[in-house]
């Protein structure tokens, strides 16, 4: 298996280059019919709009219009599928607006978006990845935009996109299906004020967004993130600040949004951002605190770094942007806090790409995420982050289903757990996977309510603590408990790219606070993001059942048994940390009225 650094390796091939790009196809539709009726005037509808996408819309988004031509559609190319989107986004908003003034009966388009290794040539891509492209856009309606797994990937639901799972779909002349979804812009959404517990403890709420690189040098491509991980640290250990999570916040890397929006979208006050320039052996950063509710700046600064040690420089420059920020919050009787010390770049790095792997939308990618996490305990073996997700990754094989040895697994877990807080006794991650595992292997929740009470002592804003803390509630049937640590692990982490994770486990803590309306919002938003992640179904199924609509129970029942066809209640009770709770019997009860066999 290849390693992540060679994924996006470029091949030189007879003066062409082998790159991994976003392939956009459009199909305009009618064309046919027009022409029957009025070639002329049919060609000069599609000429035009052609040169407007070609001149005005596509290379607003970094992206190259290519002289192929796919049958009544076009062709181009974006470095990811981000801009992509936008880019399908703003050419159906011009087709509109297009036919709105147009004498010609109306155009329709529909588009499919892919991302995958192809040949760059001077005025054209070569590959599968355009037939694939071409595929997708058939699944969409005039008017929508259908996208892979792989582009889907690149996307932050909420920011860049609003998503759909449309599941596994033939594609024509293709044997193996493929994962679509479909897309529709970003909504208009209301924001998202920090929790009422927050309210009331009157503490700023704070994002730090990835600061920005301005260098080539891949040698200190992750000095950004890191920084910014450094800072949600030390802000994190500041009692008086709520901080929105590191995932969180890296979903506006590289989303064109300016402060007010981010504000918005986070429900925070400030936002923390900047920028990194390298001229080794110097680093210099420059650092801005804006306020989010009318976007003014309120604070910058520039701070200068030897890059001789990367390490020591980024602990001691996010220990001067937090303690040049805590001032102008100092009516808060701000604290400033101690910055831990920084994993090694690299491993770093590996590890981010192993969390997303496991998050990913297909079975391969989170096989793919242990490798990944393996590669970062060889190359860090004294980092607790690896070892922690690891330890994750094994519950979550067995919670989806998907572990062919439950008992193996389940040792796993338990030893990567253990070498985690042999790394870091303290570390709040650390902390929080143990408690899941004494939780979900060991069905010890006296234990995993000590550890995750020693995780939030440790950082107060770690979203998986509060997570866990609240099924730790919902397994002991303290429902209302369990509602509140649930809205408060969502508060901290609105746009994680584990948000289907984080509202799977809300939508069960709502069930057992008997909030069944709730349970079933949360557990079908969950579904959109990732429709085969089974726990989903099953809190949905009884939420159902327990409100009265059977039938939709049935058939939520009938999904989850063609993907975990070896479910039975008395499995599913063996495993349930909350078996010996009062709700427990409720719960598997209502799954039995979904047609769950014994």
């Amino acid at each position: 298996m290849a390693a992540p650094e060679e994924e996006l390796r470029e091949i030189t091939v007879h003066g062409s280059q082998r790159q991994r790009r976003a392939i956009l196809v459009a199909d305009l539709l009618d064309a046919a019919s027009l022409r029957e009726r009025d070639a002329e005037r049919s060609l000069e509808q599609r000429r035009a709009f052609f040169a407007h996408a070609t001149a005005e819309v596509i290379p607003t988004h970094a992206g190259r219009s290519l002289s192929k031509v796919l049958g009544d559609g076009f062709l181009a190319e974006f470095p990811d599928g981000a801009q992509a989107a936008r880019c399908a986004f703003e050419l159906h908003q011009g087709l509109a607006r297009f036919n709105a003034t147009a004498v010609a009966p109306p155009l329709g388009m529909r588009v499919g978006i892919h991302v995958a290794e192809v040949i760059v040539e001077t005025f054209n891509v070569v590959g599968d990845g355009v037939n694939i492209a071409a595929r997708l856009a058939e699944l969409a309606n005039p008017g929508e935009t259908v996208v892979s797994a792989a582009a889907r990937d690149q996307l932050t639901s909420g920011v860049d996109a609003s998503v759909e799972d449309l599941g596994e779909q033939r594609l024509r002349n293709r044997e193996r299906a493929v994962r679509a979804f479909r897309l529709w812009p970003p909504a208009q959404q209301a924001s998202l004020a920090p929790s009422a517990a927050v309210r009331a403890h009157g503490r700023p709420s704070v994002a730090v967004i990835p600061f920005r690189l301005r260098s080539d040098d891949p040698r200190f491509a992750f000095i950004g993130d890191g920084l910014a991980d450094e800072a949600i640290a030390a802000l994190s250990r500041v009692a008086d600040f709520f901080v929105i999570s590191r995932l969180s916040s890296a979903a506006f890397r590289t989303a064109p949004l300016g402060v007010r929006s981010i504000g918005e979208m986070l429900g925070v006050q400030y936002v923390l951002s900047g920028s990194v320039q390298t001229a080794y052996p110097r680093a210099q950063l420059m650092v801005e605190l804006a306020d989010a509710r009318d976007g003014r700046i309120l604070w910058s600064e520039r701070f200068q770094g030897d890059l001789a040690d990367v390490f020591a420089m980024q602990a001691e420059l996010a220990r001067k942007v937090v303690g040049s920020v805590a001032p102008f919050l100092r009516s808060l009787e701000l604290h400033r806090a101690r910055i831990s010390n920084f994993e090694q770049l690299d491993a770093y790095a590996i590890t981010l790409r192993g969390i997303d792997l496991m998050h990913r939308h297909t079975h391969e990618d989170f096989l793919h995420a242990r490798r990944v996490f393996e590669i970062s305990i060889e190359r860090d073996p004294i980092s607790p982050a690896p070892h922690a997700w690891l330890a994750k990754w094994h519950v979550l094989r067995v919670l989806i289903g998907a572990s062919d040895n439950t008992l193996r697994d389940s040792k796993a877990a338990t030893a990567c757990a253990e070498r985690a807080l042999e790394c870091d006794p303290h570390d709040a991650l650390a902390l929080t996977i143990d408690g899941m595992v004494s939780a979900w292997v060991r069905h010890d929740l006296d234990a995993a309510e000590r550890r995750l009470a020693q995780a939030l002592a440790a950082n107060p804003n770690e979203p998986l603590a509060w997570l866990w803390n609240a099924m730790t509630h919902a397994w002991r049937g303290r429902g209302a408990e369990a509602v509140q640590c649930a809205d408060r692990a969502l508060s901290l982490s609105p746009l994680d790219p584990m948000i289907y994770f984080f509202n799977s486990l809300a939508g069960m803590a709502n069930l057992i606070g008997e909030r069944y309306e709730r349970a079933i919002e949360l557990s079908s938003r969950s579904l959109r993001e990732n429709r085969l992640h089974t726990p989903n179904l099953r809190t949905l199924a009884a939420a159902q059942v327990l409100s009265g609509r059977l039938d939709e129970a049935r058939e939520t029942m009938r999904r989850l048994r063609e993907l975990e066809p070896g479910l039975t209640v008395g499995a599913l009770r063996a495993r349930y940390p909350g078996r010996d709770s009062p709700q427990a019997g409720v719960f598997t009860g209502a799954l039995l009225a979904a047609g769950l066999p014994p």
